[in-house]
């Protein structure tokens, strides 16, 4: 859609539907647990991914981050927001991206510090993979990172900036 709207061309096609869909939330505090309340609303099943299991209503199944690896197998979506610590720095590595469904999307909203760049890059530039980030290693990102001319990438400069929450209009 982003390309096509840069073109002014006007072409449907049929929306995947996210009913039916695993997503695997990594980071299931307040941020995290709303992500899973609205997944729900779409039908789909939601993995947790966090250091402290929660009954929560809107999580069907409660992993902890030495199960990434098999919580990626499974998902169709892999959405980080998890904040960064020793333990969660490059939590998503190699084995993670490559556990992956060549046909899943990685989300990260939390903190660039979480997935291993440089193993990001190699799994898009085999083209077996797809994500949209928020936030980066360094931001802002510079013009020569190879992420702007991923057509597999979407660069959402957003993330990363707590100031943000607080000068809502």
């Amino acid at each position: 859609m982003i390309r096509n709207q840069d073109k002014g061309v006007w072409e449907r096609w049929p929306a995947k539907l996210l009913w039916k869909k695993k997503v695997g939330i990594l980071g299931v505090g307040v941020i995290g647990e709303e992500i899973a309340r609205k997944c729900k609303a779409f039908g789909m099943e939601v993995l947790g991914i966090d250091i402290i299991e929660r009954k929560l209503d809107c999580v069907d199944a409660f992993y902890g981050p030495e199960d990434m690896v098999k919580v990626a197998k499974e998902v169709d979506y892999l959405v980080i927001v998890a904040p960064n610590t020793p333990e969660t720095e490059k939590i998503v590595d190699s084995k993670v991206l490559s556990a992956m469904k060549p046909t899943a999307f990685l989300l990260n909203l939390g903190r660039g510090e979480l997935v291993d760049e440089e193993a990001l890059i190699r799994a898009l530039q085999q083209g077996n993979r797809r994500c949209g980030l928020d936030t980066y290693w360094q931001e802002p990102l510079p013009k020569e990172h190879p992420f702007w001319g991923m057509k597999n990438v979407i660069v959402s400069p957003t993330g990363g900036d707590e100031r943000y929450l607080c000068d809502r209009p």
